[in-house]
């Protein structure tokens, strides 16, 4: 390990020469370096101070050559890094013309990144080898340093508008005639509004505590499983505990007798055809206490690689996560939490459910029905969602059946509040509860006419 840890640091100092060179003669060059390179990339602090200089000078005004240069690390105190004006002169002798520097940006980024490797190694043996430290804690923070490096290689670019437009004409030809684009919820009247969960959106669904979130997020769950593979994260419950709720659902059996193991010979007879059909949907379930956003990814990573795609995540719920960082507040942590999921559903193409709860706000109505003002903690919830769905049953406050004359017309109705959609229309939807299967299912409009 020390033979490795003692090799020469990767840097290629000729290619940086070139590419300060070529932009000091070829200004125009300037905004591809730029754009994908920072001081970082260069390996000889004379280079770093330069192409910093270079940075300011092009954001004043844009021109610079070696005098402005040098006027400007004078100003700075660090031309005696790059050995003067003439240091800087030799940057630029023998330098080609160069039409692009494309491939000699490629080389910098690649030495770059090996350096960073070595340094986030060498943390990485310092950190293992403190018996102070927890090694899950170590490893947690060696993963969050690799994905902040594999991140840091995606660099978007300006591209004209029209590449987009012919992108969306492609998706809409691909999607003509089809009845939703996305992972359908298996709820009818939901999917005809957001057309299915769409790769790489975020879908906050809050309600009060005891509405039934668990079991909609479970349901959703094994419904996208039909067709797709399906990580469930239940931070709340035990695995033993979300799979008898799938066994229920998906074998019509009270989950309460499940518990009580007072099943007739018939119950038990579908709870043994459940198990069979369970074996025909890919739903992975992690019941990990606490989460961080950062071990959420590695997880997700390690999923993908055995199972080749993802179709859904689903998370249960935002108030048991953490995030990958340090927080002067839980407001702010949540903040970056959702940022985190928001990030990790675009990089990965895959719709994020994640459930949470909504403040005591809507306890102090009349109606009680919840708004989107209600997101529990953190405003930022509501601006990182693509789409909100808001849960509410009036039912679940109705607990005297004779001072409601309408009681039995509305139970087991809920209603599915979508108060933000950022790509389809907003509204409200009815599904029906069957609390014996902790099940939310279509409505049917006869029973309620």
């Amino acid at each position: 390990m020390t033979d490795l840890l003692e090799n020469p640091i990767p840097a290629n100092v000729e290619t940086e020469r070139m590419v300060l060179g070529a932009i000091i003669l070829y200004n125009d060059l300037a905004p591809e370096a730029l754009e994908n390179l920072t001081s970082e990339d260069f390996h000889h602090i004379g280079h770093r101070v330069v192409f910093d200089a270079i940075g300011r000078l092009f954001a004043a005004g844009g021109m610079f050559d070696v005098l402005l240069i040098g006027n400007d690390l004078t100003a700075t105190g660090h031309l005696n890094y790059i050995g003067g004006v003439v240091g800087i002169a030799d940057l630029t002798r023998g330098v080609p013309f160069l039409s692009n520097i494309s491939k000699y940006i490629a080389i910098l980024t690649e030495k770059r990144l090996a350096r960073a490797l070595i340094k986030v190694g060498n943390k990485l043996v310092a950190d293992a080898s403190d018996t102070e430290n927890r090694a899950a804690s170590v490893l947690e923070n060696a993963e969050q340093s690799l994905f902040n490096l594999s991140h840091g290689q995606e660099i978007g670019k300006l591209e004209h508008a029209g590449i987009g437009a012919d992108e969306c004409i492609a998706w809409a030809e691909a999607m003509h005639g089809q009845e939703y684009s996305g992972i359908p919820s298996g709820l009818v009247d939901l999917d005809r509004k957001t057309k299915g969960w769409q790769p790489g959106e975020l879908i906050f669904i809050a309600a009060r505590p005891s509405m039934g979130k668990s079991a909609l997020g479970i349901g959703l769950a094994v419904h996208a499983a039909k067709t797709v593979p399906v990580a469930f994260f239940s931070l709340e419950m035990p695995r033993r505990d979300v799979s008898k709720r799938i066994l229920g659902l998906l074998g019509r059996v009270d989950i309460h007798r499940i518990t009580n193991g007072d099943l007739n010979q018939l119950e038990w007879a579908a709870i043994a055809e459940a198990r069979e059909e369970l074996n025909n949907r890919k739903i992975f379930i992690d019941d990990s206490t606490s989460l961080s956003t950062m071990a959420l990814r590695a997880k997700l990573r390690r999923i993908t690689a055995t199972q080749k795609s993802l179709g859904l995540v689903v998370i249960d719920y935002l108030g048991f996560m953490r995030g990958s960082g340090k927080y002067d507040s839980r407001n702010h942590e949540l903040g970056a939490i959702s940022r985190d999921l928001k990030e990790l559903a675009k990089d990965m193409a895959v719709p994020v459910v994640c459930l949470c709860q909504l403040n005591r706000a809507t306890e102090g109505r009349a109606d009680r029905k919840p708004m989107l003002s209600d997101l529990r903690d953190s405003g930022e919830l509501e601006q990182n969602a693509d789409v909100v769905i808001l849960l509410y049953r009036e039912n679940y406050y109705q607990t005297q059946k004779q001072s409601v004359p309408d009681y039995d017309a509305k139970r087991g109705l809920a209603e599915l509040i979508i108060a933000k959609h950022r790509n389809g229309p907003t509204g409200m939807v009815e599904v029906t509860f069957k609390h014996e299967y902790a099940s939310f299912e279509n409505l049917m409009k006869e029973e309620w006419a």
